[in-house]
């Protein structure tokens, strides 16, 4: 049983969705869920964090091959 718009959903179900203080309701609750931009100093402490991530993954992809390499020389 439901609108001609949507066949799925009743009437109430409609009227509910459209229902402004419904709406800002909504509004409300995700707004207090967006996090605030970061602060300069956050922004550069994650440019350096995801640095450091990027250099450790390099040496740890460069020592596993390296590893691979000792092994295949001793075999």
């Amino acid at each position: 049983m439901g609108t001609p718009e949507n066949p799925g959903t009743t009437a109430r179900a409609t009227d509910e969705r459209t229902d402004p203080e419904n709406t800002t309701d909504l509004v409300k609750d995700l707004l207090r869920t967006v996090e605030p931009p970061l602060s300069v100093q956050e922004r550069a402490r994650l440019r350096e964090l995801e640095r450091e991530v990027h250099d450790l993954r390099m040496k740890a992809e460069f020592l596993g091959k390296a590893a691979a390499f000792s092994a295949q020389e001793y075999q």
